[in-house]
């Protein structure tokens, strides 16, 4: 009785997991249904739709490119703020495409993104029916954990990548004369970090599967020369 509430929060946690999976793998599959059989590529790019690029005022995100005008606040505290300028401005450029290819590639980025964030979720979905089954150092754990680390990072490492890209191609083919747009240089520093963290405990797992062999090949060592 003691071990099954102890084993309460990873229970409720797994039953969330599955929801998660059969929600989100139900409206991915919807989606790539929707995306096969919408009128938008079946009618061979006769059809408009919105696409996204993303782009940033100015230089480069990490430049200012904004000089700004302001004054202080009567009744406010006195701040000393002098050169205040704007950086980082950067964001999405929408706008209304037939080009069937472009349209695909901002929508299936989103789906992408979607089917690896079910693969991890599945991932450790089945490390938790190891801790479930008394196996929290398996040698699978240390995988799971590591695999989704590298499919992380890889994709936090492809994706601003793709998005320059995409960017660079869509306004090299226009000329805004109102707004100086160039491609954003994004970097998906969160993905990154959840990415390390994956493979910094599958480390651990890992290591702690190798002590764990090794303690039970002396026990038996020592049970052979008793």
């Amino acid at each position: 009785m003691k071990s099954k509430s102890k084993n309460l929060p990873v229970r409720i946690l797994k039953i969330w997991f599955d929801v998660v999976l059969v929600v989100g793998g139900a409206a991915t599959l919807l989606f790539v249904v929707w995306l096969a059989f919408s009128p938008f590529l079946m009618a061979d790019g006769d059809t408009p739709a919105d696409a996204t690029v993303q782009v940033v005022v100015g230089e480069r995100s990490w430049i200012p490119v904004f000089k700004l005008d302001y004054e202080q606040i009567e009744g406010a505290p006195d701040l000393e703020i002098r050169d205040a300028t704007l950086v980082k401005t950067d964001g999405e450029l929408r706008f209304v495409t037939s080009s069937w290819w472009l349209h695909f590639l901002t929508v299936g980025e989103i789906m992408l993104g979607s089917v690896i964030i079910l693969y991890v979720i599945w991932n450790l979905r089945k490390l938790l029916i190891n801790v479930l089954d008394d196996r929290p150092f398996a040698a699978a754990n240390g995988r799971l954990l590591r695999r989704s680390g590298y499919i992380i990072l890889i994709a936090a490492a492809l994706w601003p990548l793709a998005d320059y890209a995409l960017s660079d191609y869509v306004l090299s083919t226009v000329s805004v004369t109102n707004i100086d747009l160039r491609p954003a240089i994004t970097l998906e520093k969160d993905a990154f970090v959840v990415g390390l963290l994956f493979l910094v405990f599958g480390i651990i797992l890992t290591r702690g599967h190798e002590l764990q062999e090794h303690e039970q090949e002396l026990e038996e060592e020592q049970a052979l020369t008793i």
